[in-house]
């Protein structure tokens, strides 16, 4: 009984937290879920609230419809039946509804995507859908569509000594006009090719999702925690022939694929925020060298795709 007691009390004097703490993309978060694939950190003042509780079944006023989701300029309601609801609030609040009694791990991976993507773009930042890694303090953004390799090509250049700064979601802040990319969540998703191909064991590795042979690889060391001004941005595709090409893309060329490369951009909804949307992509693309690399779609060439950058691109090779 003594025991019971001295639990209890314990709890109450939070020795044993209901919330959390975390700082991610720029934002301190203070969560009452628990979210293991962040650091927890410490700070006074909140800029972003998580909470486990019921969401709206619809948004009363909505400008922005697709299959699963709703949004105006300051509400987004993301729904998917067999994980969960997520309401995202003027930029600094979120609200999850669990559904179908989903999993943790399912709950938190919509909620640290989807749900952050809107809640960056209610923040007037822009969530590039790349992976960055960073030499000497200065970021190199990886982009592309999914399955391109973004996360392949991050994690080969950490096993050379890069650091990642994020992975999938690169927040870009443009303070006082020069571009730099805040520290996002520490970790890798990465399917079970390629963590083979660069000498993981998959069984030391939790999957993303039970049905996908996608897995989380966390990073102790080779993570940098500090925001980060912008190098250079890569942007892959894939080909059908042979061999790697790159070229440095220039002009309106460059703000096309700067705007194809953003995460989850038809969540943005109103004539404000399309118009500070265009204006920070413009201003970004005016202060960054941008530069399309293709490989072949098969066989998986991991290294040869590193070295074959590393040797192009002499802005990101070079030691300082």
């Amino acid at each position: 009984m003594f025991i019971r007691l001295k639990i209890h009390y314990l709890y109450r004097k939070n020795k044993l937290p209901d919330h959390w703490k975390y700082r991610v993309f720029g934002f301190n978060i203070l969560s009452t879920i628990e979210l293991p694939e962040l650091l927890e950190t410490e700070f006074e003042k909140q800029d972003v609230y998580i909470d486990l509780d019921k969401t709206p079944f619809s948004l009363e006023k909505s400008i922005s419809n697709g299959v699963l989701f709703q949004a105006n300029e300051n509400e987004f309601l993301f729904r998917l039946d067999s994980v969960g609801a997520y309401y995202v609030q003027n930029g600094n609040r979120i609200t999850v509804e669990r559904l179908n009694d989903s999993t943790d791990e399912e709950l938190r991976l919509f909620l640290l995507g989807s749900s952050f993507g809107a809640l960056i773009h209610q923040n007037n930042l822009i969530p590039f859908h790349g992976s960055t890694v960073t030499r000497n303090g200065i970021a190199i953004i990886i982009g592309g569509a999914s399955g391109s390799g973004k996360s392949t090509l991050a994690a080969s250049l950490v096993k050379k000594g890069f650091d990642l700064l994020a992975d999938d979601i690169s927040v870009i802040d443009l303070l006082n006009k020069n571009p730099i990319v805040y520290p996002g969540i520490p970790h890798l998703k990465l399917w079970s090719d390629v963590l083979k191909e660069i000498g993981e064991d998959v069984h030391n590795h939790p999957r993303v999702r039970p049905q996908l042979l996608k897995y989380r690889v966390s990073l102790n060391k080779g993570y940098s925690r500090k925001p980060s001004p912008i190098g250079v941005i890569i942007i892959i595709s894939s080909k059908n022939t042979r061999g790697f090409e790159i070229q440095e893309v220039k002009g309106l060329s460059k703000l096309k694929l700067l705007r194809d490369n953003i995460y989850r951009q038809h969540y943005i909804a109103g004539n404000h925020n399309q118009e500070q949307h265009f204006y920070h992509t413009s201003e970004l693309a005016s202060k960054v060298e941008v530069f399309h690399l293709q490989r072949p779609m098969h066989p998986l060439q991991i290294a040869e795709m590193t070295d074959f950058l590393l040797n192009e691109v002499k802005s990101i090779s070079n030691d300082k």
